[in-house]
């Protein structure tokens, strides 16, 4: 991650008041990172108390090599993640990771979110499918009863966002069989 030490203490620093006082901060890559780099943030502060917090660089810039070819600009919008923690999973206190703040400078492209960093083994490590499972009824439930959150930074998977996707398939691919799906597209 190329984000200086100096913009993460003034960020964290802000985030976490000013009897918080930052006197150390440790910083690694995390070992398994989304298309985003990730990194583990070790903190103390003067009264002795710590923390442990993931930092996402957001930033489409940040994003690696295939996955800036695989994922269209338009999806692209780096508030998007920041908005979710922030305005949907925070106010809901449902266990996910808590959201402590997040750094959003677009003129120097800097869009940092700052999560809490959960003890435990991530998900794709577990081969249990019951547990697979359960963490996907989990979602769905999830996804039925959330409220409804009005952002123009979330995706609204309506009949112009698929229209969208069907032009690209036509545009990339052409050919016999991606010419047919028009003619079911909207069936589909």
């Amino acid at each position: 991650m190329a984000v200086e030490e100096s913009v993460l203490r003034e960020a964290l620093e802000r985030m976490t008041g000013a009897d918080g006082r930052l006197v150390a901060l440790a910083r690694r890559p995390y070992a398994y990172r989304t298309s985003f780099p990730l990194e583990e943030l070790d903190l103390r502060f003067a009264g002795g108390g710590r923390l442990s917090l993931m930092v996402k660089d957001l930033d489409r810039s940040a994003l690696d090599e295939p996955a800036r070819a695989a994922k269209p600009e338009f999806l692209h919008d780096p508030l998007r993640e920041i908005v979710v923690y922030r305005d949907v999973l925070s106010p809901l206190a449902l266990g996910t990771a808590r959201y402590y703040g997040s750094l959003v400078d677009p003129d120097r492209q800097r869009f940092l979110l700052f999560i809490e960093k959960l003890a435990g083994v991530e998900l794709w490590q577990l081969g249990d499918i019951e547990l697979w499972e359960e963490v996907a009824r989990w979602l769905a439930t999830f996804h039925e009863e959330a409220p409804a959150i009005a952002s123009p930074h979330l995706l609204s998977y309506d009949a112009a966002f698929f229209a969208r996707w069907l032009e690209r398939a036509l545009a990339f691919a052409g050919g016999d069989v991606v010419s047919r799906l028009p003619a079911r597209y909207d069936d589909v």
